[in-house]
């Protein structure tokens, strides 16, 4: 089975319960940039990004490639959600239980990031935070350890190196690794979850340009050669306990949307993609979230960006940051992406405490936090606190707080079909479950891969294994599955 070409997904519509997504114009864009993402990209310098290319001839041992290997260029991953943002990769069929002869190529990464990879043609595209061997002074070593309480020590990561800040372009088809790109080089000033990274943010694509936040350490914006375009700083971002950025960017035609809920600033900016100049930026009275924004049409036809966050959930138009609507609901800690079936808009959290609002996003508008007129049903159980939802054929899937257990309702009414089931075999999973060919693919911190049948009916198929660890979400093109562990990047591919 073939990935659908991007150019046919202008028109396309994915059906969930007989309703439409939206589909963003990024799609538009890679009408003109198919072509260059087929090229295999070549590095450069300039300024003071250093791009390495990695020298020599790609091996072939084993490697008899043909048009039927794997997907053609046109394929696209487009942010960390993929193309439908929902968790559903359309088309793919990757295998549901491997052996080693199906593990096509692994790939080692350098330093360490949880960001999950996107594609554009025949190329992934990741971001990474490598220490070096220099030191970090004193003073910004000593601010990792501001304010720290007992508690926290057995919770956070701490460095006591300097650290450059890498975008990486690796061919999908056997693992080569096409260039990295230093974009900045600096001592982290604060520490991090234990289970998080400086690099958590997952990159955004137009199909033209690659656009990398590493929050406190800036946006970059890179050609498909690995050539800095231009950046931004948004200063220092104070995280609740230090626990480190982790939202991603979303984009929509020619605008970049930056969310950034911390505990002293909290603002949306949205930028054009050009040249990241600011084309409008609003404060928001929020505490530290780690939502990634998501983009809409409102019921008048405009763009609206979605947000989740711990005070409010609120809709602001795209155009010039006005607010259509907002309500609360959520817990603490927000981290779960936003779905939506295109009638239903379903956000949730799960930290102390668990919540779910389904909201009818074509009629909300204005303040309805003490009514909550606009939401049909609502859930405050077995919600999760990292992992993202997955939305497809009229069913929502999600996990319990960061654990191996797995709900299934109905997305019309919330109605359980089943609820908190333990997956067994599963441990601590901060991954988002991804969707492709009837099954959902679930990998947790110690390498298991739990597949899962989709439907109205549990039932596990298989439970694999790879010596690694899993905190990005996998991504699935083709008849390839690829998982982006701790230390190497994976392609599990289907046979033919």
């Amino acid at each position: 089975m073939m990935t659908p070409d991007p150019r046919d997904l202008v028109s396309r519509v994915n059906k969930i319960g007989g309703k439409s997504t939206l589909f963003p114009p990024i799609f538009r864009s890679w009408r003109s940039s198919l072509r260059t993402s087929a090229t295999p990209p070549h590095a450069r310098r300039q300024g003071a990004w250093a791009t390495i290319r990695i020298a020599g001839a790609l091996i072939l041992c084993g490697f008899i490639l043909s048009a039927a290997t794997v997907a053609a260029s046109s394929a696209h991953w487009p942010q960390w959600r993929g193309p439908l943002f929902n968790g559903v990769a359309p088309d793919a069929a990757p295998p549901a239980e491997w052996s080693e002869n199906q593990v096509a190529w692994k790939t080692p990464l350098p330093g360490l990031g949880h960001s999950t990879p996107l594609i554009i043609g025949d190329y992934l595209y990741l971001t990474t935070a490598v220490p070096v061997d220099e030191p970090a002074d004193s003073d910004t070593f000593a601010q990792q350890f501001a304010d720290i309480q007992e508690w926290q020590r057995d919770r956070i990561r701490t460095t006591e190196n300097v650290h450059n800040y890498v975008v990486m372009a690796i061919n999908r088809i056997n693992g080569t690794v096409a260039w990295q790109t230093v974009v900045h080089t600096q001592a982290p000033v604060h520490r991090t979850h234990s289970g998080g990274s400086w690099a958590s943010a997952s990159p955004v694509t137009d199909g033209k340009h690659i656009y990398a936040w590493f929050g406190s350490y800036g946006l970059y914006c890179l050609n498909m050669q690995g050539q800095v375009l231009w950046s931004k700083d948004f200063g220092i971002l104070r995280m609740k306990n230090h626990f480190g950025e982790g939202a991603s960017p979303a984009i929509y035609g020619d605008r970049l949307i930056i969310a950034s809920d911390t505990e002293d600033d909290s603002f949306i900016a949205v930028l054009d993609t050009a040249d990241g100049s600011e084309i409008w930026r609003h404060e928001r009275d929020e505490q530290t979230s780690w939502a990634t924004p998501l983009v809409l049409k409102s019921a008048d036809g405009e763009p609206e960006v979605i947000i989740s966050a711990t005070r409010r959930i609120k809709s602001y138009r795209l155009a010039d940051g006005t607010v259509n609507w907002q309500t609360t609901g959520m817990t603490a800690n927000v981290v779960p992406h936003p779905v939506s079936d295109g009638e239903l808009l379903f956000v949730m959290s799960g930290f102390r405490g668990n919540a779910l609002l389904a909201i009818e996003q074509n009629q909300a508008r204005g303040d309805f936090s003490e009514s909550h007129e606009f939401v049909r049903w609502q859930r405050n159980r077995n919600t999760p606190y990292v992992p993202s939802p997955v939305l497809h054929n009229g069913l929502l899937y999600f996990l319990e707080r960061n654990n191996g257990r797995i709900t299934c309702v109905r997305a019309a009414n919330g109605e359980p079909l089943y609820e908190n089931i333990v997956i067994d075999g599963l441990a601590g999973v901060y991954a988002s479950p991804l969707l492709a060919n009837g099954r959902l693919y679930i990998p947790d911190l110690e390498g298991n891969i739990a597949v899962l049948a989709a439907g109205e009916e549990y039932q596990l198929l298989h439970m694999n294994t790879l010596p690694d660890q899993f905190t990005a979400s996998p991504v699935a093109i083709g008849r390839d599955l690829y998982l982006r562990g701790h230390n190497k990047l994976w392609c599990i591919r289907a046979e033919e």
